[in-house]
């Protein structure tokens, strides 16, 4: 089995998701020490997997920024994985199966989650909708760390298999 994680979640200091990805990562490589493990890492989250018995990619696409997908795509599709792992709620969509992590959908939920400026906050709310949305309906398989993430997942997206 060949696997890769979108771990772009990695930051230092470590935060709630990067603790997350990482515990995945290394209960993955831990149990299943006979898969191919391939991670996608910003250039800095680099010594978090020094470690690890995974192949590291290292990759300066922003999350939910605009060329995110093309930078992306070609990578996640090169690397003959059976299947792509995206610790972020929204992401590229390639064309092998994907299972997609949900911790909160506090972007849509939070006022003021995007700043003072209510204009930017509408339209940030907007576009996460969008892209939540697409990774959702492409995912093959979505996690959540919660039941209330569950409950805000099925309520913001109706028919979301988890």
């Amino acid at each position: 089995m060949r696997l890769i994680l979108d771990a772009r979640t990695l930051l230092i200091p470590l935060d709630s998701i990067s603790r997350y990805s990482l515990g995945v990562i290394k209960g993955l490589s831990g149990l299943k020490p006979n898969w191919k493990l391939s991670v996608i890492v910003n250039p800095l989250a680099v010594p978090h997997l020094e470690a690890l018995p995974v192949e590291t990619i290292v990759c300066s696409a922003m999350r939910f920024r605009r060329g995110e997908n093309r930078e992306l795509i070609p990578i996640i599709e090169s690397s003959e994985a059976n299947c792509y792992l995206n610790f972020s709620m929204a992401g590229p969509s390639p064309s092998i199966p994907t299972l997609l992590s949900v911790h909160d959908l506090m972007v849509l939920n939070v006022p003021g989650h995007f700043g003072n400026n209510l204009f930017r906050n509408i339209l940030g709310r907007f576009l996460f909708r969008k892209r939540i949305k697409r990774s959702v309906e492409h995912a093959r398989a979505i996690s959540v760390l919660s039941e209330a993430a569950l409950i805000d997942l099925q309520n913001a997206f109706p028919g979301a298999e988890t």
